[in-house]
Parts: structure tokens; C-alpha cells; sequence
């Protein structure tokens, strides 16, 4: 067997092992219980939604932020509220947006941030389950992740919360599905 068929079984393994879900708790096998799902992620509100919790009360559902998104990653949620798709792509702050909001739940400021959403690494991740990948770092734009040299055989991603801008380049991508995206900068790992 070469390197390549190895790598790809060990993958497909881990993959089958683990599911596409974000976990929680010990691995499964022999006389451990399967991991159980972490709550559903938060959803992520659009860009220029404000930090302060009023885009829920002030959005009144109208759906021209959705219409007007180039990218098409703004969907509803159960609450007819407008949220990100990080499934669908991601977000290139452009602020069409904001730009459609007649409500005020969307207000561009130039120079504020869009908002405080990171990238968070799950457990589940290959690489830190000593499967080789890059796939996230491939996809990253902003150079916010970096595989650090260690002694390990296959280095795992770490994410420089300072430069990652939340945009979700990196989460579709994710063999694993180990990339969570949600608000805040620390800490920079989902822990398992």
C-alpha cells in the first residue's frame, strides 16, 4: 500500500468514525459512549448587525439583505430572521447587505468591523487527529491560519484569532467538518 492509499483509508476511517458532526465529549469505541452533539451552533447574524443584541428586535424580516447578498449565504431562520449560510460560501463584506436595510438592524459603519465572528477548531479536525490536512489554511485569504512546526508527525491548524475576519472561507471546505463559526476571539479552539 503507498503513502497515498494510507492516507486515504486512514481519512476514510476517521471520517466514518466521526461523523460530519461537531462532538463533544470521549471518542467512540469498545466500552466508550458515542460523542454526543454539541447543541446547534449559534446562528451568525449578518455582517453590520451590531454586537449589542438588538438585530433580532430591530430586523423585521423584510428579506432585501438576503435578495441582495452577491454571495447568497444570508438565508432565514426559524424565526424569519436573515442569517449566514457559512454552508453556502462565504461572506466578502462587501455590505450590499447593510446597504438594503431599511430597518436599521444592518448599519455600516466604515470603520467599525462587520462584526466578531471567528473561526473555531473542533476536536474533530484530521489533523489534529494525525490525518494530514490543509484544506482550511488553502482556503484562508487572510493568512489567519498557520500549522505551527512541532514534534508532532502531522502538525494541526492553529488560528491567529487577531487576523481571522470571520468570513467563513475556510468552513465548507472542512473534510471534517471541524470548523465552527461563531462570535467572539477567544479561546481560538472549540474544546472537546
Amino acid at each position: 500500500m503507498n503513502l497515498t492509499s494510507y492516507l486515504a483509508n486512514k481519512c476514510l476511517a476517521f471520517l466514518l468514525d466521526s461523523g460530519r458532526a461537531i462532538i463533544e465529549g470521549q471518542e467512540s469505541g469498545p466500552g466508550r459512549s458515542r460523542p454526543r452533539l454539541l447543541s446547534p451552533v449559534r446562528p451568525v447574524p449578518p455582517p453590520w448587525s451590531g454586537e449589542n443584541g438588538n438585530f433580532s428586535s430591530l430586523c423585521d424580516g423584510c428579506g432585501l439583505c438576503i435578495i441582495a447578498c452577491p454571495e447568497k449565504i444570508l438565508a432565514r431562520d426559524d424565526k424569519g430572521c436573515p442569517r449566514v449560510d457559512f454552508a453556502a460560501g462565504s461572506c466578502t463584506f462587501c455590505g450590499a447587505c447593510a446597504q438594503s436595510c431599511h430597518s436599521g438592524a444592518l448599519s455600516p459603519e466604515p470603520a467599525a468591523q462587520p462584526w466578531s465572528v471567528k473561526a473555531f477548531i473542533s476536536p474533530s479536525c484530521l489533523a489534529r487527529n494525525n490525518v494530514l490536512c490543509r484544506t482550511c489554511v488553502e482556503h484562508c485569504n487572510a493568512g489567519a491560519i498557520i500549522f505551527a512546526h512541532t514534534t508532532t508527525p502531522v502538525p494541526a491548524p492553529e488560528i491567529l484569532s487577531g487576523k481571522c475576519t470571520g468570513c467563513g472561507a475556510c468552513f465548507a471546505p472542512c473534510p471534517a467538518g471541524a470548523i465552527v463559526m461563531r462570535p467572539g476571539t477567544q479561546p481560538t479552539e472549540v474544546s472537546g
